[in-house]
């Protein structure tokens, strides 16, 4: 299962700007879950020479393992994103069908949080 880790500040891949998901997010791959938790093994950053390449692993808590089903849905409610109408363009809408990885964390700046009794169309 592939999954981002978000960068550290200090941390950013410059080589990409900061409108592009890749200089705030690093890919990796869901290694194990165990307990209360999972590993990402992080994929080599490019940035780092050939020689001194390590496989990268990072613990995750599995927040909502043990969640109620009705905690986990005031949770998600509380959560909710929505993008307006106007953001939505056709490269956006093909990015998200093709499966091309681009809707994750890189269109996140285009959404909002729903605002209190407002409801997806």
């Amino acid at each position: 299962q592939r999954y981002w880790v978000h960068r550290d500040e200090g941390s950013k891949d410059l080589s990409y700007p900061s409108s592009d998901y890749r200089h705030h997010w690093r890919p990796g791959y869901v290694a194990e879950v165990a307990g209360g938790e999972f590993v990402v093994e992080l994929l080599p950053d490019p940035s780092v020479p050939a020689q001194d390449l390590l496989a990268e692993r990072v613990r995750m808590p599995l927040s909502a393992q043990n969640m109620p089903a009705e905690e986990l849905l005031i949770y998600a409610r509380a959560n909710l994103r929505c993008i307006e109408w106007e953001s939505i363009t056709r490269d956006l809408m093909r990015a998200a069908h093709s499966g091309s990885g681009q809707q994750t964390g890189g269109n996140f700046h285009l959404s909002r949080p729903v605002r209190p009794g407002e409801q997806g169309d």
